[in-house]
């Protein structure tokens, strides 16, 4: 895997892979541990994720798709919310874009949803010769909101503003964006950030609700995360 400021061959281009990207650790150039799925704000290389993705301390990394595989992003930047399970990120270089908003408007139960994101599971479905190859896959859910929660305990998700979804998009999804296809850029209105099974075998997703974290102002941003999104 290339190092970051050796990348001319990935350019961003319309897919959504270019906005929906893998968090890894790259060490020595190498993919070696899988973290999670972040998304692009704005216009000048900061992404939203789950703050629990940011685990690694060094070598956290954005990867994309180039002409001729994946291609490592170095991460410069890193700023977890005070309560919520969300984080800050920026990706080193410039010319960034994004299609996405991020909206400070609540949402109920009902309301339509559509996320991308890069599930564990297909991470490790390519083998060759025996041997499990790395390899994130983008991945399309959609569902629907069943319901707000607020200050009810979740066990192993930290936070307290979330919303709860008719569908599980499984581990490696943790940061993906839970929006509306709206023009000209697609609404942001929640982050996965984890499911809850039960014993009976009915499974529910969870988001963190961005009405509590589109006015966040981390420190170092000039204004908050709503309206960095907004920049184009």
């Amino acid at each position: 895997m290339a190092q970051p400021e050796a990348v001319p061959a990935f350019q961003q281009g319309d897919g959504i892979r270019d906005y929906v990207f893998p968090i890894c650790r790259v060490e020595e150039g190498n993919l070696v541990g899988f973290l999670g799925t972040a998304f692009l704000i704005g216009t000048r290389g900061y992404a939203i994720t789950a703050a629990h993705c940011l685990s690694a301390e060094t070598g956290l990394a954005a990867i994309f798709v180039g002409h001729d595989g994946w291609y490592s992003w170095g991460v410069t930047e890193g700023h977890e919310h005070p309560t919520e399970d969300i984080a800050l990120i920026r990706l080193a270089g410039r010319g960034w874009k994004s299609i996405f908003t991020v909206s400070p408007a609540p949402e109920h139960s009902s309301r339509d949803y559509s996320s991308f994101g890069y599930p564990e599971d297909a991470y490790w479905e390519v083998v060759r010769n025996d041997v499990a190859a790395p390899r994130p896959d983008l991945v399309y859910t959609q569902g629907y909101v069943r319901r707000r929660l607020t200050d009810i305990p979740l066990g192993h998700i930290r936070g307290s503003s979330f919303y709860e979804l008719s569908d599980v998009a499984g581990a490696g999804c943790s940061g993906s964006p839970i929006f509306v296809r709206e023009r000209p850029r697609w609404r942001v209105f929640g982050v996965y950030v984890g499911e809850r099974r039960t014993e009976g075998g009915s499974s529910v997703g969870y988001a963190v609700r961005s009405d509590a974290f589109a006015d966040w102002q981390p420190e170092g941003l000039a204004h908050t995360v709503s309206a960095e999104a907004l920049l184009a």
